[in-house]
C-alpha cells in the first residue's frame, strides 16, 4: 500500500505502508502426537474458517503468508483459504520473537500485506512489542501497521489497526 504525503503544493513524498497480519495457529490436538505434528481440533478448522471470512469480509487479505512448517499452522493456513502466495517455514517453528522478527525482515518479498502464522510464546511476543496488550489466544489474530518497507520493520515503530479472534 502506498501512501502520498505532501509537506507542500509542489513536493509529494511516498510513503510505503506495510500491513502485517500475525496470527497464532487454531486450536490443536492434545493427544500425545509429537508436537509438530499436532492436528487442528474441529474447533481449529472452524476457528480458521472463520478467520479466513473475516478477512475477506474486511478486504484485507494478505498478498504473502509465511507459514511455520508444523501440521497445526499449516492446516490453519489451509482452512482459512485465502489466496496469497505461500512461504513455509522451517525456521518459524517454536521460533522466538527476535527469530519471527527476522523471518519478516528476511522474507524476500515486495508485498505490502504479510502474514505470519506461528506459535506462543513468540507470536505472542512479537505482537506485545508492537502494541497488543494480551498473549495471542489461539486463532487470534492481530493486524500491524508499519510506516515502512517489511525489510526494515521495527516492532516498536509499529501499531495495531485491528484485532479478531473467532469466537468458535
Amino acid at each position: 500500500m502506498i501512501e502520498l504525503a505532501s509537506n507542500d503544493e509542489t513536493l509529494l513524498e511516498v510513503k510505503l505502508l506495510t500491513l502485517i497480519y500475525l496470527v497464532r495457529h487454531a486450536q490443536a490436538v492434545h493427544d500425545g502426537s509429537q508436537d509438530f505434528q499436532r492436528q487442528l481440533t474441529p474447533s481449529g478448522i472452524a476457528q480458521s474458517q472463520n478467520i479466513g471470512d473475516w478477512l475477506r469480509d474486511k478486504s484485507i487479505v494478505p498478498d504473502v503468508v509465511i507459514v511455520s512448517a508444523s501440521v497445526r499452522t499449516c492446516q490453519t493456513l489451509v482452512h482459512m483459504a485465502i489466496d496469497a502466495r505461500e512461504i513455509i517455514s522451517d525456521a518459524a517453528y517454536n521460533a522466538s520473537q527476535d527469530e519471527l522478527l527476522e523471518i519478516l525482515r528476511n522474507a524476500q518479498t515486495d508485498a505490502s500485506a504479510v502474514m505470519l502464522i506461528a506459535h506462543n510464546p513468540g507470536i505472542s511476543l512479537l505482537a506485545m512489542t508492537c502494541g497488543f496488550e494480551n498473549e495471542l489466544r489461539t486463532s487470534e489474530l492481530v493486524v500491524i501497521e508499519f510506516n515502512g518497507d517489511i525489510r526494515d520493520f521495527i516492532p516498536e515503530q509499529a501499531k495495531v489497526v485491528h484485532h479478531y479472534h473467532p469466537n468458535v
